[in-house]
């Protein structure tokens, strides 16, 4: 097996810095690929429409509950 040489390494060792700046790095300071911060984006966006749909569903709620008591209040004073 042959190893590599002093050099090599040396060389290798020194282009390390250089590298490690073009990878991304999480707050783990663990590489963090294009893919996972898709991943990431998409399922924060998915928890975003999710609050949404139900934050409508509240107000959807919320407005028949108004209708009915306008409805009522109408009745109750006798107009259309």
């Amino acid at each position: 097996m042959k190893l590599p040489s002093l050099r090599n390494i040396e060389s290798v060792i020194r282009m390390m810095p250089a590298i490690k700046e073009l990878v991304p790095v999480n707050k783990d300071n663990k590489p963090e690929s294009e893919l996972a911060k898709l991943v990431k984006k998409v399922k924060q966006q998915e928890d975003t429409i999710y609050a949404k749909k139900n934050e409508i569903e509240i107000l959807k709620k919320k407005n028949s509950e108004l209708e009915e008591a306008l409805k009522d209040y109408r009745s109750a004073i006798g107009g259309p």
